[in-house]
């Protein structure tokens, strides 16, 4: 009898120790699994959605919502490419997109030289086709920019008095509060001395 107790507590011994080794391994591997999905958060982008418009001699004209990192390119393929009489050719297709684009797909058969694309501010740009001098221009002047107003052109300003004049238009976005998104949108209207 005591060999067949033996062989019991042997048994419910073995079975205790493989279920506290498949514990302790489970365990480890659900941290393991966390642990991964903390570290793919943290390379996750936050990434801005826009809303462009694309019409024309498209496929699937309308609006779409994609990322700031798309390029216009990508929206002609997300919206099915360009028609069989469409043409691209007066369009930067590297070009990123911008919130409020509107893309307009030209028939090649009545293209013509005006600017392929527009957004919904072209009157103000219209009105302002002199580049503004981010070292010269006083507050006024500078809220003529497209996404410009009192507390970004005072940032201007108060940058451009701690830290001399802007040496090329990129340095921009180091002012508190202009991003990449509202440099994108005033890049082309700005200049840094009066040669361009």
């Amino acid at each position: 009898m005591s060999q067949i107790k033996t062989k019991k507590i042997f048994i419910a011994c073995s079975v205790v120790l493989v279920s506290g080794i498949l514990f302790v391994v489970n365990r480890e591997s659900v941290g393991l699994k966390l642990l991964y999905e903390e570290v793919d958060l943290e390379r996750e982008e936050i990434v801005e959605k826009v809303i462009v418009n694309i019409s024309g001699e498209i496929n699937k004209a309308g609006v779409y919502s994609v990322d700031t990192k798309h390029r216009i390119i990508d929206v002609i393929n997300i919206a099915g490419g360009i028609t069989d009489n469409g043409t691209t050719e007066n369009i930067n297709l590297a070009d990123f997109v911008y919130d409020t684009q509107h893309i307009i797909i030209r028939n090649f058969k009545s293209l013509n030289v005006e600017d392929e694309i527009f957004d919904i501010n072209k009157d103000k740009k219209e009105e302002n086709n002199k580049k503004v001098n981010i070292n010269t221009n006083n507050i006024d002047e500078l809220k003529t920019l497209n996404g410009i107003g009192d507390t970004i052109a005072r940032n201007i300003i108060e940058y451009r008095k701690k830290n001399g004049n802007f040496k090329e238009i990129e340095e921009l976005q180091r002012v508190p509060r202009v991003g990449v998104k509202t440099f994108k949108k005033i890049r082309d209207s700005i200049v840094v001395n009066n040669g361009g």
